[in-house]
C-alpha cells in the first residue's frame, strides 16, 4: 500500500524560482514515489517532473502551496524535501524559525479578510471509527454542540435544528467528499465554524456521494458584509478540485486554519 506524505508552506520572497526547482527535482529523482506541488492559493496543481508549470505555480510571496508525496518510500522523501524547503520557504513543522513564520502569516491573513473567524483545537473533531460512521443527524448534533459553545442562547437543540432545516432545502454536499452545513439565524451571537474530519466515509443523503469532511458554519442574521464576501469565497474555493485536495490532505489544526483561511481570502 503506497504510504501519503504532505507538506504546507507559503512561499517566500522569491517565491519558488527555477534554480530552487532544478534542486528540488534532482532530490526527487532520488526517490521513486511521485510528488506534485499544489498552489492552494490559485487553485492550480502540477507534478515535479513538468518544472515549467511548477515555476508558474508558485510565484508569488505568501502564496500557500502544499507538496504531495506518494508510494513506498514517501516517509524518508518528506524529510529530505522538507529540509530542502525550509532553507528557502515557510513549511509547517519543520523547523522553530519556519512554523512561526508560517503561523504570523495566517493570522496576518486572518486579520486582513476574515478577522471574525476563531479557530483551534476545541472546534475541530476527528472521528475514528472501525466499523460504522455515524450517521448525518448525528454528525450535525456534535457540530451544533461545538458551535453552540460560542452561542449558547440559541443553544444546541435549536442550532442543530436550524442545520436540519435548511438540509431538508437541498444537501450541502460541495464535491469531493467535502460538506458545508451553513445557517444564518437572528439568535446566532458570535461567528462560528466547526469542522468534523471521518476516516470512513458518511451517508449525507445527496446524489454527489458520500462526505467524509463536514465543515458547519453558523452566522449572524443579518450578517455583515465582512462575514458574507469571505464566506462566498471559501464556497467558491470549494468548488474547486485543487483547493479541495489541499483540505483533504491535511488533519492538523493549524495547518487547516491556514488552508480556510486561504480560501476565504479574496483574490485581485
Amino acid at each position: 500500500m503506497a504510504i501519503s506524505q504532505h507538506i504546507l508552506f507559503y512561499c517566500g520572497e522569491g517565491g519558488l524560482p527555477l534554480y530552487q526547482l532544478n534542486r528540488l527535482k534532482k532530490l526527487a529523482d532520488y526517490f521513486r514515489s511521485s510528488m506534485s506541488l499544489v498552489n492552494v492559493t490559485l487553485h492550480k496543481s502540477a507534478n515535479i517532473d513538468q518544472p515549467l508549470r511548477v515555476l508558474a505555480l508558485a510565484t508569488k510571496p505568501q502564496d500557500l502551496c502544499l507538496f504531495h508525496i506518494e508510494g513506498l518510500d514517501a516517509e524518508l522523501a518528506h524529510r529530505v524535501v522538507l529540509n530542502f524547503l525550509a532553507e528557502y520557504q515557510h513549511p509547517f513543522f519543520a523547523k522553530q524559525r519556519t512554523t512561526e513564520q508560517a503561523l504570523d502569516i495566517v493570522e496576518d491573513k486572518r486579520q486582513q479578510y476574515c478577522d471574525w473567524l476563531h479557530f483551534d483545537d476545541n472546534q475541530m473533531i476527528k472521528a475514528n471509527f472501525n466499523t460504522h460512521p455515524p450517521t448525518k443527524t448525528a454528525v450535525l448534533d456534535t457540530l451544533a454542540q461545538t458551535i453552540a459553545l460560542d452561542n449558547r442562547q440559541m443553544g444546541p437543540q435549536a442550532i442543530t435544528q436550524a442545520f436540519q432545516n435548511r438540509e431538508q432545502i437541498s444537501a450541502t454536499v460541495m464535491n469531493h467528499y467535502i460538506a458545508l452545513p451553513h445557517i444564518m439565524n437572528e439568535q446566532v451571537e458570535q461567528p462560528s465554524l466547526a469542522v468534523y474530519l471521518s476516516n470512513l466515509p458518511i451517508d449525507w443523503h445527496s446524489p454527489r456521494g458520500p462526505v467524509s469532511l463536514i465543515i458547519a458554519l453558523a452566522l449572524p442574521k443579518p450578517a455583515t458584509r465582512e462575514m458574507i464576501m469571505p464566506f462566498a469565497q471559501f464556497s467558491k474555493s470549494l468548488l474547486e478540485s485543487t483547493y479541495c485536495q489541499g483540505l483533504l490532505s491535511v488533519t492538523d489544526t493549524a495547518e487547516f486554519r491556514a488552508i480556510i483561511v486561504e480560501g476565504m481570502s479574496t483574490r485581485t
